[in-house]
């Protein structure tokens, strides 16, 4: 498969956003992550319309094994770890009252 290629079935998203790594995370299929990351051209920042990155959703999964914890780390290191949702960021700068303001 041409790079080319593999960058566009690897960030494919779909009418919300979510990629294939927002729905391996989500759904806790950390094999599926793995070969995603292994694949070296997965966008780990890219956030869906509600704003979450795969970052973000690793907080709903449940870690069973060492190895599942070893892909989450490999995704922390790939990623960026202090990204805010994006929704979050609108919202803020939409309120006139909101701290950053």
């Amino acid at each position: 498969m041409s790079a080319r290629l593999l960058d566009y079935v690897v960030n494919i998203a779909d009418s919300n956003g979510n990629t294939a790594l927002h729905y391996s995370v989500s759904h806790a299929n950390f094999p599926v992550v793995r070969q995603l990351l292994d694949s070296g051209v997965c966008q780990v920042d890219k956030q869906n319309r509600a704003g979450y990155s795969p970052i973000m959703l690793t907080a709903l999964a449940t870690l069973k094994t060492q190895d599942d914890i070893e892909t989450i780390l490999q995704l922390f290191r790939l990623g960026n770890v202090n990204a805010k949702a994006s929704q979050v960021r609108a919202v803020r700068a939409a309120d006139p009252g909101s701290p950053s303001h």
